[in-house]
């Protein structure tokens, strides 16, 4: 997901901090970029884990 909001910001497709990143990491789990935070410069650790309904499993606050 690094890579992804590198080369989406690098060629333009998304600003700095707006729109969201998130994919489906296993049963009941979902990755996706927190909230305010720039999609083109993204590291592992800011990441964040949320169940199906929404709660934070691992990770700070996530986008919308």
């Amino acid at each position: 997901m690094e890579r992804v909001g590198h080369l989406l910001w690098d060629r333009g497709h998304i600003g700095v901090i707006e729109g969201n990143l998130s994919a489906r990491i296993g049963p009941g789990k979902i990755l996706c970029t927190p909230a305010g935070t720039n999609k083109g410069f993204l590291r592992l650790d800011d990441l964040v884990v949320i169940s199906d309904d929404g709660v934070v499993l691992k990770g700070g606050v996530p986008s919308s």
